[in-house]
């Protein structure tokens, strides 16, 4: 491989502590460091975490400066040219999250923030009536307000009962927690700001006028099984086709060849089975395996999926073409 060749990129884990954290995570990532681990950042440009390069030419870099090495070769036609717009993280839940809200794009960036925050998660497993907090049931802001500062916030909340393969879309503004008993795969737009407004005691500090700023409480988010499509090697269940983020999963059995056309990166993350990426132009190989996530960077071009695997796959979308290529697809 050239020293300038673009490839799939490897990074070493980030692993995080958390109250809420566990061990539940070694089923689906490996080996864990001591402590309660709530997360791994798989793939990262946020400054609270950088993800280093693993393998190839690149290996030692942070995400951050391969962004500013490769550009648009990285990063494809996507905004924000100058900085990685995603992040990748598994999350496993021992006991609730707080209830949360994230910033929009305009609070954020009138706030000095590159980034607001949508996120979709995708679940990997769920306990016997594991359910998630996602939206507000019929009350109006100073309710709600009253509510925050009574503590009875939880009253008002919206659960989904979540299983595993389902998709939830968080637009930021939506009141939302993950609850006990779940673990999924992250993917938020690549900022790690949180607005609490209730942490069941923990003394972490609330955030009740942030909170108040960006809660939209017409957003309500459920559960997803998305649409699937058929393709040759396997099939694609498209989960959520958003402005901030594309969402699929892709199950191999065979080989599946994918196409960045250079429009967007893709993130690649493998939840069952294992296989390996092939790409052009000499056919290299790149092995693929549970709890494993690799970028592949726009210019890329035509790469191949081969193996039995299920993999979550997430972009930047050109959201009006695409859909007009799946309403094709599937009509």
């Amino acid at each position: 491989m050239e020293p300038t060749e673009t490839y799939p990129l490897r990074f070493n884990t980030i692993y995080i502590e958390k109250p809420w954290g566990g061990r539940t995570l070694e089923r689906f990532k490996g080996p864990l460091p001591d402590g309660a681990i709530g997360e791994t950042w798989d793939i990262s440009a946020q400054p609270d975490g950088i993800s280093v390069v693993a393998n190839g030419h690149l290996a030692g870099l942070g995400l951050d400066e391969v962004v500013q090495r490769l550009g648009r070769a990285l990063l494809g036609s996507v905004p924000e040219s100058q900085l990685f717009p995603l992040m990748v993280r598994h999350v496993s839940s021992r006991e609730n999250l707080s209830v949360q809200v994230h910033p929009t794009t305009a609070f954020a960036t009138a706030d000095g923030q590159c980034f607001g925050k949508d996120e979709a998660w995708y679940v990997l497993d769920a306990e016997d009536d594991a359910f998630v907090y996602a939206g507000v049931s019929g009350i109006s802001d100073e309710e709600f307000r009253a509510a925050v500062h009574s503590g009875s916030v939880r009253d008002h909340l919206v659960k989904r009962k979540v299983r595993a393969g389902d998709c939830i879309y968080i637009p930021a503004g939506t009141i939302h927690a993950i609850c006990k008993g779940v673990t999924l795969i992250e993917i938020c737009e690549n900022s790690n700001t949180t607005y609490r407004v209730f942490d069941y005691g923990r003394n972490r500090g609330l955030d009740f006028e942030e909170t108040f700023a960006n809660m939209d409480l017409e957003a309500h988010a459920e559960p997803r099984r998305g649409l699937t499509i058929s393709r040759e090697g396997g099939s694609e269940r498209v989960l959520c086709l958003a402005p901030t983020m594309g969402i699929s999963e892709l199950c191999v059995d065979g080989k599946m060849t994918l196409e960045t056309r250079g429009q967007s990166f893709h993130t690649l993350t493998c939840v069952a089975g294992a296989g390996v990426i092939e790409w052009s132009p000499d056919k290299n190989r790149q092995s693929l395996r549970r709890g494993e996530s690799v970028l592949v960077p726009a210019d890329l071009g035509e790469y191949c999926l081969a193996g039995v695997l299920t993999v979550v796959r997430s972009w930047v979308p050109d959201v009006a073409k695409e859909s007009t290529v799946l309403l094709r697809e599937v009509a």
